[in-house]
């Protein structure tokens, strides 16, 4: 899945155009690198997604099949930390 529609279906921006603003603009990472907006999500990546002031720290245990479906998006996270 596409690390923009991804992080859109994960409900860590609102809507896909601006996640994808967002890894275009450098503020999300996979494994401390940037990346484009069509990169896909795989397991075992660590994301480091700035939004504001927030920072999170995610690793990606897993991928959803309902990709429509956030709760299942979310339950395939492990601890989205926030760094201060």
């Amino acid at each position: 899945m596409r690390i923009d529609k991804w992080l859109w279906a994960a409900r860590f921006f609102k809507t896909r155009t601006i996640a994808q603003e967002e890894v275009g603009l450098g503020r999300v990472h996979i494994d401390g690198q940037r990346m484009k907006a069509s990169r896909d999500v795989r397991v075992g990546d660590r994301l480091t997604i700035r939004r504001g002031e927030e920072t999170f720290h995610v690793f990606v245990e897993g991928l959803s099949i309902l990709a429509g479906l956030p709760q299942r998006l979310r339950s395939s996270i492990v601890k989205p930390r926030r760094a201060r």
